[in-house]
């Protein structure tokens, strides 16, 4: 017997085992919402018939089109499907149009939904203490980031040097920047510089010189400070933006800006049932499933599907 011929049944042996392990992941749950599996095999499904309708390309690189983001729409069409059935089931004005059963069937699940939607006038969202802060929360944050310090520097070789300057400067403030002594050796020169930095740069560059320059108010000079320059006199011209004033002063502004962004979206009348959804996934086929919140998934209620990531 050859070599070759010792080597079939191993490869066929093998060849089957693939297969094997490749027929148990498809049939592997993908996901499980409310007690309903979705199997990998629904995802394939799912995937080919976008490729076939043009949706995604077969080599597509957009998440949308990947495993995951076929797997996010699957459990949207689930949990639409699933909420459709109790509202007709439900005695409620809209499981009693006698329109709506018939729609239900004739429509796709999601033009299904979004007529059953229509029909539901949505909350009116609260504008709550806790979203006030929120934003005013992420407000700071924004306006932290964006601050930069427009600051003029003396840097001195020495205390003494920097002190005769920051006096000469109590009787002639405006008087920031004067020539060199020609006759000092350069390395006693003092030098000056105009700067703009940002908080990030200035704590980088020294934590005294980021203290003296935080402390002062526009227009301010700073008693002389050591840094790793040598003795620095810092004047700060301006700061922008300006500091946030106190969430007091500008909590009737914040809560008319929530009311208005409140008035033009369109908000899911059913998302608070996709939230108490209980959703198990699997990170990627085959592997043991996790509990996941529909939040979580990143997934809003218009959206179609794209990439999401497990921890």
């Amino acid at each position: 017997m050859t070599l070759s011929n010792r080597l079939n049944p191993l490869k066929s042996a093998l060849l089957l085992s693939t297969a094997l392990l490749c027929g148990q992941a498809l049939a592997a749950p993908a996901a499980i919402v409310n007690g309903d599996s979705i199997d990998e095999s629904d995802v394939a499904i799912i995937q080919r018939a976008r490729v076939a309708i043009g949706e995604c390309s077969a080599n597509s690189s957009r998440a949308a089109c990947s495993r995951n983001g076929s797997l996010k729409r699957l459990i949207r069409m689930t949990m639409d499907r699933q909420y459709l059935n109790t509202l007709l089931k439900a005695p409620t004005a809209i499981s009693q149009l006698p329109e709506f059963g018939a729609l239900s069937r004739l429509l796709t699940t999601d033009d299904a939904y979004w007529y059953a939607a229509a029909l539901i006038p949505p909350a009116k969202p609260v504008v709550t203490e806790a979203r006030i802060a929120e934003l005013y929360a992420k407000e700071l944050m924004q306006n932290e980031a964006k601050r930069s310090y427009s600051v003029q520097r003396a840097i001195f070789s020495s205390s003494a040097l920097a002190e005769q300057f920051h006096k000469r400067l109590s009787a002639d403030p405006e008087r920031f920047r004067e020539e060199g002594n020609p006759l000092l050796p350069k390395a006693m020169r003092p030098a000056y510089e105009s700067d703009r930095v940002t908080l990030q740069q200035m704590q980088d560059y020294d934590p005294a010189f980021t203290k003296a320059v935080l402390a002062l108010k526009k227009g301010e000079i700073s008693a002389p400070i050591k840094t790793v320059g040598g003795w620095e006199v810092v004047k700060l011209n301006s700061l922008g933006p300006e500091p946030l004033p106190p969430l007091a002063e500008i909590h009737d502004k914040l809560k008319a800006r929530l009311e208005n962004q409140d008035k033009s979206r369109n908000y899911d009348p059913f998302e608070a049932t996709r939230k108490a959804a209980v959703i198990k996934i699997a990170p990627t086929p085959g592997q043991p499933l996790v509990d996941v919140r529909w939040p979580d998934l990143g997934m809003n209620a218009d959206e179609c599907g794209c990439d999401f990531s497990f921890s």
